[in-house]
Parts: C-alpha cells; structure tokens; sequence
C-alpha cells in the first residue's frame, strides 16, 4: 500500500519529509536541554551534599571514645591525637591519628575507627614490660621485641632486672628498639629459661657484665650460662634441664641450691653439670 509521501506530488512530499524532521530535531534539542538541566541539577546537589559533609558544623568531631587501656589515660589518649578544634568527621585522617598515637614509647598499636556520625573510636594496646633495664629514674622497661619505654606504674606481674647492657642517655632511650646482639641473646634467654619442661623459673635479675650472663633466680639458685658469644641457648636450656633433674633426683629443691653452672656442660655426653647445694645450718645446740 503506498504511504501518504508516495501519492502526493514530490515536492511537497519532500517539504512535508523537512518539516516533520525539523519538528523531531526541536523535540529531542527540548529532550537533551531538559536532561542537561537534571544533570545540572544533579550535579549541584551532589556539590551542596559534599560541601555540607565536608564544612557544615553539623559534621564536626564531638565526641572521642576511648576503651580502656593499662596505663594511658582518656585525657593523655585525646592529647595524643592532637584533633584540631572542628575535625571533620569524613575529612579527618584516621591513619594520621593513629601515627600520633603510636609516637608514644608505650604504645605498641593503636587503632582509631569512625563511631556514630561525629564521634570516634579508639583502641590502645600498651607495650607489655618483659624486663627492667637496669636502676633508671623513671624505670626503663624492654618489650620482647626491644623497645624501650617507661610508665607511670610498674607492671602488675614481675619482671627481672637487667644489668650490663649498654644504653643511649634516657631522654634518647624511649621508644628505641635495641637490636644489638647481646639484647636479642638476653631476650631470647629469658624466653628459654622462664620454664624448664615442668619447672617454672622465675629470673630475678640478669646480668650480662664482661660477656657472661647469669640469671639470678628468685628460687634462690644464681645460674651460670655461659659467655654470650656464639652461645646457643637452646642448647644451654636443654642442659639446665639435666641439671635440674639431676637435683630432683638427688632430692635437693631449687631453694636449697646456692650456685648452678652449666656454661661448660655438655649436653650430649652429660658433662660439665655442676650445681652447688647451700651449707647446711646445723640445728643450735639447746643449753
């Protein structure tokens, strides 16, 4: 069936065709002009939404939970983090707050979350004390990875002292990690003498003077392990189980031993115990 275009004269089928297509190309400049105008829209919202969260007082910091920590307290945490007055919450650097935090020799990781819209979270873990560091004033206390730090209150277990390390002045000692080889010995020594198979020993103070280390146990016993160079303390725990067999089996108890020197035995052939029981204190004799 013909269409209308075809039936009708040429010419004015072609000057109808211009005008319909005239008409279609206003209708879609009215379509992309309205369209550019909702994006326009849109994009101005989206520009007043982010120009509110980033400076509208409604969003500013309020608010900063602290979870309990060891020793630091909510007031020394929120110095710590230096927030400037009216922080915004969404533009706030939580990774920046966490880095001030960590400058304090104490702590050993610290995590700062958003809470509810303008408050935030933190979370402190102190450094754990496995040692003293000599007599100080404050005292110096040794993580087990070796950072140096102090607080305001000893810790609530206890530690040994240790002596004969060499130390930078105290002011430039808080938060140094010692990484010389002696302190890795040390450390490494307390983490293989702190228990023997079933015996718990309790190192009350290490001393590391001339090369040597001995360990002066609270049960009473000083123990000689040995010069620090080239010592293999495993080996030197597997001989300090010998020895305490051997004084179990005598029967003697720890308490009753005045000297154990196993920094010439031998292991493999079972040589070089040597241990030392205190003098027996004879019972006075009545009048």
């Amino acid at each position: 069936m013909d269409t209308p275009f075809q039936t009708m004269n040429p010419e004015v089928a072609r000057l109808r065709r211009q005008s319909e297509q005239r008409k279609l190309r206003r209708r879609l400049r009215h379509v992309r002009l309205l369209w550019s105008l909702a994006g326009a829209l849109l994009v101005l919202l989206l520009f007043e939404v982010l120009l509110a969260l980033s400076f509208s007082p409604r969003f500013w910091i309020y608010r900063i939970d602290v979870l309990p920590a060891e020793t630091l307290t909510q007031a020394e945490v929120i110095h710590l983090m230096a927030l400037p007055p009216h922080s915004n919450y969404y533009r706030v650097s939580l990774t920046k707050l966490e880095e001030r935090l960590r400058r304090d020799p104490r702590v050993e990781t610290a995590r700062v979350t958003h809470g509810m819209v303008g408050a935030l979270v933190v979370e402190v873990h102190e450094r754990q004390a496995v040692c003293q560091v000599g007599e100080t004033a404050p005292p110096l206390y040794m993580d087990r990875q070796g950072y140096l730090f102090t607080r305001p209150a000893p810790p609530t277990y206890t530690i040994p002292v240790i002596d004969g390390l060499a130390l930078p002045p105290l002011s430039q000692a808080l938060g140094r990690q010692l990484t010389d080889t002696v302190t890795l010995d040390v450390l490494q020594a307390l983490a293989q003498f702190g228990k023997i198979g079933e015996v718990t020993l309790n190192i009350a103070e290490v001393n590391v003077a001339n090369g040597m280390l001995d360990l002066q146990l609270s049960q009473g016993p000083l123990v000689h392990v040995g010069l620090l160079a080239g010592i293999d303390l495993h080996q030197q725990a597997r001989c300090m189980e010998i020895v305490l067999t051997a004084i179990y089996q005598h029967p003697y108890t720890l308490e009753q031993i005045a000297v154990i020197d196993i920094s010439h035995a031998v292991p493999e052939k079972g040589k070089g115990i040597v241990y030392t029981p205190k003098p027996v204190q004879e019972a006075p004799t009545p009048p």
